[in-house]
């Protein structure tokens, strides 16, 4: 039995040294079988990138980028181009902006970053054979100004102190188009009127000029103000009726809340109305 094994054992070496002895397949011949990924068809990528802007419509940060392809073959019938942004030099959590082409060129996108943050950008291109990124970039987007904050719609709740009943408000915060850093208009605060029907974007009025303190990041409303709805005024109050020179809408510290902390009431034709709690509002 011994011997058998032996013999077994022999013939096992003479046939991994006669395999062993054929010719290795060449880097061509190991290459044909792959996809065209593995063969320099994958185009290449680069980018580059303007300074982070504001729009003046949306108050949107956004930065323009300009992404250069190169090397496309002639089969590739679906190829995406994009740019991929993150707050992370990893680039973990992105985003990204993407776009499909057919051709070689250059191409332009644009890509939201977020406000008062330092951004990385990378330009990427995809084929059905694999994908390939341009360098990374890195820039700085400055913060909107206090005015783009607090534009735009907030809804709370407000209680009539006089009645108890509630309403649900909603608030429109508009800066002035030719000095917005320091005026703008408050809409629709008198709840009761928008109840009936009198809003601003109907009839123009429930509307109140104030003034912008970008500084303690608030909306300041002054007693007396005209709400430009038949002679109706603005009073603003502490919570025992005392009638203070103004109240303010206070930004919170995350941007998700303006705040009034004193109560108000109006008055028409001399004559005191409703007068309403203190309320916060959040952003819509």
């Amino acid at each position: 039995m011994k011997r058998i094994n032996i013999i077994i054992s022999a013939l096992a070496i003479s046939v991994l040294a006669a395999s062993c002895a054929k010719e290795s397949p060449s880097k061509s011949e190991v290459e044909a079988g792959f996809p065209n990924r593995f063969q320099g068809e994958i185009p290449e990528v680069s980018f580059s990138a303007g300074k982070a802007t504001i729009d003046d419509k949306t108050y949107s940060i956004y930065v323009d980028t300009k992404v250069t392809v190169s090397g496309l073959g002639d089969n590739l019938d679906k190829v995406v181009i994009g740019v991929i942004s993150s707050q992370k030099a990893d680039f973990s959590n992105p985003k990204s902006t993407s776009l499909e082409i057919s051709e070689d060129g250059t191409y332009d996108v644009r890509v939201l970053v977020n406000a008062n943050s330092t951004y990385y950008l990378q330009a990427s291109v995809s084929t059905p054979y694999g994908c390939s990124y341009s360098d990374a970039v890195k820039g700085s987007a400055p913060d909107v100004p206090f005015y783009a904050k607090v534009a735009g719609k907030w809804e709370g709740v407000v209680t009539s102190l006089a009645t108890k009943d509630e309403y649900t408000s909603t608030i429109t915060i508009l800066p002035d188009k030719e000095d917005p850093e320091n005026v703008c208009y408050v809409c629709d605060i008198e709840p009761y009127y928008v109840s009936k029907g009198l809003t601003y974007e109907k009839t123009g009025y429930n509307v109140i000029q104030a003034s912008i303190d970008a500084e303690n990041q608030q909306i300041v409303i002054a007693t007396g103000s005209d709400m430009t709805l038949g002679g109706l005024l603005f009073y603003a109050t502490d919570l025992e009726g005392k009638v203070v020179g103004q109240a303010t809408l206070k930004l919170s510290e995350d941007g998700s809340s303006l705040v009034r902390a004193e109560a108000f009431y109006t008055v028409a034709e001399g004559e005191p109305e409703d007068w309403y709690s203190p309320a916060e509002y959040k952003k819509k």
